[in-house]
């Protein structure tokens, strides 16, 4: 069992490094959209501060996610693998609709901030 025990943590590990290295693209994603919009508008416009507020929400709620994920990839011992599964189902899930999800809860803060 030991050596099981072992094997099951070093999976988890690296799929918590998989898991930060996808955040940190997702989040690269709103860097540069971010940078393409203030710079193209100009950094002291009503434009670009939509564009903060939309890419640093999103980019929040994004890494919240892979946390809560990563943090879920963590009970892998005691859960006997099942969390593998749950968390299979979530990333392929978040992989698939997260992106609109994210822009969706950026644009309602927007919303909240501009209108």
């Amino acid at each position: 069992m030991s050596g099981l025990y072992k094997e099951a943590m070093k999976f988890s590990s690296q799929l918590g490094k998989v898991g930060w290295a996808v955040t940190i693209s997702a989040l690269y994603g709103n860097g540069i959209d971010l940078y393409q919009q203030c710079n193209m508008d100009g950094w002291l416009t009503e434009a670009c501060g939509r564009a903060t507020t939309k890419n640093v929400t999103s980019g929040l709620f994004n890494a919240a996610t892979g946390y809560y994920m990563g943090f879920a990839l963590a009970a892998i011992p005691v859960t006997g693998g099942l969390s593998i599964a749950i968390v299979g189902a979530g990333a392929l899930a978040w992989g698939l609709y997260g992106g609109d999800i994210s822009n969706k809860v950026g644009d309602k803060v927007e919303g909240w901030f501009f209108d």
